[in-house]
């Protein structure tokens, strides 16, 4: 399977899984990574509901949102590799994490990567910025499956209460937790 097949799957068991109230982008949401005042006062980009990708945009493999009248409200995204990911690509999604959580300090970002079965040692070591990473050895195993989309709707739920709190709603407690799950596999 290619890293575009597996994509596609991810797409679809998600479209599936969360249903009609959220829409599930593959490859097609451009997300503002920076925003600048010009010369004249005028803010970039002039457009900031139709971001362009290369434009103050980078495009994101997967964006799990809510389509507005606005425009597209990203609340998780998803960068996707196959069969591993290298110490480059972690520090690259990590960047690109912290750059557009500076537009949409709400948004949860993380790395799905299918076809291996657990998560290397250098996401730990490189990343600053994505708030999850899952390995999916088969994206057909139903408890594979199930786990992912259980952590995307928490990512989902936890973008909704930070947005609550940006919207001026009071906060009583504020907690991150760190969840880890072990593969099978042993070093």
């Amino acid at each position: 399977m290619s890293e575009k097949e597996f994509r596609s799957k991810l797409v679809k068991v998600l479209r599936e899984e969360l249903g009609s109230g959220y829409s599930v982008e593959e490859e097609k949401v451009n997300l503002i990574y920076w925003v600048m005042i010009d010369k004249n006062l005028e803010y970039r980009p002039r457009d900031p509901k139709n971001p362009r990708r290369g434009k103050y945009a980078f495009r994101a493999d997967i964006a799990v949102g809510e389509k507005r009248s606005g425009g597209f409200l990203p609340l998780v995204v998803i960068e996707v590799k196959y069969e591993g990911f290298n110490t480059h690509e972690v520090l690259a999604y990590s960047e690109k994490a912290l750059k557009h959580k500076a537009i949409y300090p709400y948004v949860r970002y993380g790395l799905v990567d299918g076809g291996e079965d657990h998560i290397p040692l250098r996401f730990f070591i490189h990343n600053v910025g994505l708030d999850f990473a899952i390995a999916v050895k088969d994206i057909d195993n139903r408890e594979e499956r199930q786990s992912l989309v259980n952590t995307v709707k928490e990512q989902i739920e936890v973008a909704r209460n930070l947005l609550d709190v940006f919207e001026g709603r009071k906060v009583k407690a504020f907690v991150a937790r760190t969840l880890i799950q072990w593969s099978e596999y042993r070093s």
